[in-house]
């Protein structure tokens, strides 16, 4: 019903602006809307590492960053990946290429726009007016959480600093698990590896969290030991159970197939397989 509701109000706009205006909107919905999603909040927030306020404000810098990463999200190859995705029974929108087809136009790439509607049907000063609200709206709800993070990420570097400089053969056992942790969120996955792989095998254990943290670098390189260290984690803590069963059974519907990923799945939340 919602995706017939989103049928309707794109023939009523096809009737209202003509189908190819409708047509065009569409494409450039999708495609500036995944740019701004993967792109632009992605870049603005990574500020939050290094400064206590962003460098700009998102609302008040969009409009150049549409008009100079045109050629980044308008392109033929993000295109064909928007038009090749399908409507699943969970979608309250139909697929573009699916409205595209409605519509009785073909999919083309959208032109890039030298004034936007906004200024067209406001006014340039009601609209720097709206931006100005919506940018002041936008930080007094995200300033907390982004002096928050600025401060982490400050004293989680200190800290790597810190445990970097000792040999790790020499690194206390309770900080080698923060040791890992922290090169993998600002290092990589796999530049933690030694550091696990060394904290496994030392006395005193089990570890969960860093045999779960291995097991998960594993998998992601295609490796299935790592199923055995997500078992261990998921056995000695329960609080792991779920993300174990997860991880392990998306793992081995691709590499192994449906019947090894419910076993898999069975064996480890044997309770909630059986409901």
């Amino acid at each position: 019903m919602s995706r017939q509701d989103e049928y309707e109000a794109d023939r009523t706009a096809s009737q209202i602006v003509g189908a190819s205006a409708n047509a065009h909107g569409l494409v450039r919905d999708a495609l500036l809307g995944r740019w701004v999603h993967q792109d632009f909040w992605p870049k603005l927030y990574q500020q939050a590492e290094t400064a206590m306020r962003p460098s700009f404000m998102p609302f008040s810098a969009m409009r150049m960053a549409f008009k100079a990463s045109y050629e980044q999200w308008a392109t033929a190859e993000r295109l064909a990946e928007a038009l090749a995705e399908k409507s699943n029974l969970n979608d309250t929108h139909p697929a573009l290429s699916e409205r595209i087809a409605a519509t009785g136009q073909k999919a083309a790439l959208p032109t890039c726009i030298e004034v936007s509607a906004a200024d067209v049907l406001l006014g340039g000063t009601t609209t720097k007016t709206l931006i100005a609200e919506f940018d002041q709206d936008w930080w007094s709800k995200e300033s907390k959480k982004w002096e928050t993070r600025c401060k982490y990420v400050f004293r989680s570097k200190a800290r790597l600093q810190e445990l970097s400089a000792v040999p790790l053969a020499q690194v206390a056992l309770l900080d080698l698990q923060e040791f890992a942790l922290l090169i993998g969120e600002f290092d990589t996955p796999q530049a933690a590896k030694p550091v696990l792989e060394h904290l496994l095998k030392q006395t005193g254990g089990p570890y969960p969290k860093a045999a779960f943290v291995y097991g998960h670098i594993l998998l992601d390189e295609g490796n299935g030991r790592g199923l055995e260290h997500l078992e261990s984690a998921a056995a000695n803590d329960r609080r792991l159970v779920e993300q174990v069963a997860q991880l392990g059974y998306d793992f081995l519907m691709k590499h192994q197939g449906e019947y090894a990923a419910h076993a898999w799945w069975k064996k480890i939340m044997p309770a909630q397989a059986s409901d």
